[in-house]
């Protein structure tokens, strides 16, 4: 399954001749899309249906809502701050709101939800998306996320089996093993999946990480995508499930950096994976599995029990019936009234107080010499591409109610004097912590500048408000004098929702979904 963007994509620019080409000559059954705009999204699928003989199936990596990923779609918390509203109807209704709009632009799977148990807090691409650290909690969240998913008519897809949970690599750049035993596994990581296979999930995604503890033979173990005893033996047979299998992306660097396009994807067909994604070489990796199927490497029989399975999901969205979206619907369902206040509430209860020692909440209108620091992450640049900066709503609120002297520092380097001469005659200094994950970032952990930054703002005895945006695990960094609220969340919404709860405005209702160290 091919990557293409829902960008703007002229009939005969060479980007539109690769698609068609995909279509025509390898055959292709699909495409993920990322990044772009939702009604030009729309339009694309419909103009790639036209020319495919058989229905095509579109996919997206939906994990905060549409809007995460398309302009004009909403933007919704990810699993962890969902999971701090201590409801599961949370996850139902963010579900339902992302299948609704997904459907509507001609996208069939959500490769969500994530059900890693996030044990590990130095885990550098999985934490905030994934629903907590229990793994009970993360199989009931998930249950309630896939079951309003697909009551909608889009397929959810359980990931990254058998979890990726307990892992201190980024497999986005480098291959993780997970050196644990088989009983650490069976009671943490496993459960969650076969949950949701007990459950009626209809898609899994497989993991780029090594788990000897699963393979026959633990010395030469593979990335869980290659494992026939992993894919088939575990996943197939031991769990019963018959849904789609998809591959991770094989453009990551755990599999780009290890093995060649045409080989990755013939390895994952042979564990049993149904859909190789996003190779780095489409074109080759058909050839490879063209040539693996004529050398008896692959058999017709393996084929065909993909090709049926890709098939039935294809009758399960309905697309032998209607494989096209109405455009004008588009402007119906996305980022609708009801949508928007939804998602507004959800990022308001996932806002949790750990400490407000000073008891400054709330902090009314009438203060007026109010601060606001802004420790901004090193993210790379795709990660935001279509999004506000990190830190400009919580300025843009901050400043609407209280006129706020604002200092901004990099991840790199702050200028403490410069920020001291800013901030030393507030009343009180609402600091952003902004610690946002994302892939190829390769860290969760807080800058040297920021500790220092937090650290020189306590010794110097102002009243502080701190608020982290992405990582909780960070809460040790934070001075204990200094009132102290979690989002779970880094996008710009869960910024705004922060403020509104600082002012006042809203309760600070969430409850942590993980066990966070204090110190």
């Amino acid at each position: 399954m091919p990557d293409t963007s829902g960008i703007l994509v002229h009939e005969e620019s060479e980007q539109f001749a690769r698609l068609i080409h995909a279509i025509e000559k390898l055959g292709v059954g699909g495409f993920i899309i990322y990044n772009g705009d939702a009604l030009t999204t729309a339009a694309l699928t419909n103009r790639l249906q036209a020319r495919a003989r058989v229905p095509l199936l579109f996919a997206s990596d939906f994990e905060g809502g549409v809007g995460m990923q398309l302009r004009g779609g909403t933007r919704l918390p990810r699993a962890m701050a969902l999971a701090a509203t201590g409801d599961t109807e949370s996850a139902a209704e963010a579900a339902r709101i992302t299948a609704r709009e997904g459907r509507a632009i001609g996208v069939h799977v959500n490769f969500y939800p994530v059900l890693d148990v996030n044990n590990n807090p130095s885990n550098p691409i999985i934490n905030t998306r994934a629903f907590s650290d229990d793994p009970n909690v993360v199989a009931n969240w998930g249950a309630a996320f896939i079951r309003a998913a697909q009551d909608e008519g889009q397929l959810a897809t359980a990931k990254h089996f058998p979890g990726h949970g307990d892992t201190a690599l980024d497999s986005h750049i480098l291959l993780p093993t997970l050196q644990v035993p088989r009983e650490r596994l069976e009671q943490i990581e496993l459960p969650p999946f076969h949950a949701a296979v007990q459950r009626g999930v209809r898609a899994v995604m497989t993991a780029h990480i090594c788990v000897p503890a699963l393979e026959p033979n633990p010395m030469e173990a593979r990335p869980a995508t290659f494992s026939p005893a992993i894919v088939d033996g575990i996943l197939r047979k031991r769990f019963g499930f018959e849904g789609l299998i998809f591959t991770d992306a094989l453009n990551m660097g755990a599999v780009a950096e290890n093995y060649e396009a045409g080989e990755a994807a013939v390895l994952a067909i042979e564990a049993g994976c149904d859909i190789a994604l996003y190779s780095d070489d489409a074109p080759r990796a058909h050839a490879a599995l063209c040539d693996a199927l004529t050398q008896g490497r692959i058999t017709r029989q393996r084929i065909d029990e993909s090709a049926r399975r890709i098939l039935n999901a294809k009758a399960w969205c309905g697309l032998q019936h209607e494989r096209m979206v109405s455009l004008d619907n588009v402007w119906n369902v996305l980022g609708s009234p009801m949508h928007s206040s939804t998602a507004t509430d959800l990022f308001e209860r996932g806002v949790t107080l750990i400490r407000d020692p000073l008891k400054l909440l709330p902090l009314g209108n009438a203060h007026e010499r109010v601060g606001a620091i802004i420790l901004k992450d090193a993210v790379p640049v795709w990660a935001h591409a279509l999004r506000e900066p990190a830190g400009s709503r919580f300025s843009k609120e901050v400043q609407g109610r209280w006129r706020a002297r604002l200092f901004e520092s990099s991840a790199d380097s702050a200028d403490i004097e410069q920020m001291l001469a800013a901030m030393k005659d507030c009343d009180v200094v609402l600091v952003a912590v902004c610690a946002r994950v994302a892939a190829y970032k390769g860290s969760v952990a807080l800058g040297q500048a920021h500790s220092e930054v937090l650290r020189v703002l306590d010794q110097a005895g102002i009243p502080t408000i701190a608020t982290v945006f992405g990582n909780p695990y960070v809460l040790p960094h934070m001075p204990e004098r200094a009132t102290t609220l979690l989002t779970f969340e880094s996008a710009v919404e869960s910024e705004a929702a922060a403020v509104r709860v600082i002012a006042g405005e809203a309760p600070a209702r969430g409850r942590s979904p993980v066990a966070l160290p204090l110190s």
